[in-house]
């Protein structure tokens, strides 16, 4: 298969053969599975905005919030960032932007890390994923025997 494929919710290129070298220069990393990232951003103007929104009382986005929705729409600019290979020469790429985070849930009197993805970061707004992460942060935890959250 050449070029193209497009599928339901992603499409199927074939991967760069100059991509192989980048492959070859990550082949130590490819055990560990998670990426730390340290960078510097300006918030001066999320802060206000939430100031605004504090003043007026309307909801606050977390910060959180706008974090992951600009993650989302920066990803989207270039959808190759988060694309996945396969079949070796194979690369899906994706319509939309799903974006993992750790959310605080408190289990047994005891704050605890959790993972939640917000899927299509990309199509919701920042009140969006803000009520997401709310909801499932204050969300009872249901048995492991009867799971009922994907």
């Amino acid at each position: 298969m050449n070029g193209k494929t497009q599928k339901d919710g992603y499409q199927v290129v074939d991967f760069p053969r100059v991509r192989e070298v980048v492959i070859d220069v990550m082949v130590p990393a490819e055990k560990k599975h998670m990426i730390h990232v340290l960078f510097e951003a300006d918030v001066t103007d999320v802060r206000k905005y939430r100031e605004k929104k504090k003043i007026e009382g309307a909801a606050v986005p977390s910060l959180t919030a706008f974090i992951i929705k600009c993650v989302a729409d920066v990803a989207m600019t270039n959808k190759r960032i988060a694309a996945l290979r396969f079949a070796s020469r194979k690369l899906a790429i994706f319509n939309d932007m799903h974006v993992s985070c750790n959310v605080e849930k408190e289990i047994d009197g005891q704050s605890q890390p959790m993972g939640l993805v917000i899927r299509q970061a990309n199509r919701k707004n920042i009140n969006e994923i803000h009520d997401e992460i709310h909801s499932y942060a204050t969300e009872e935890l249901r048995s492991r025997s009867n799971p009922t959250r994907n």
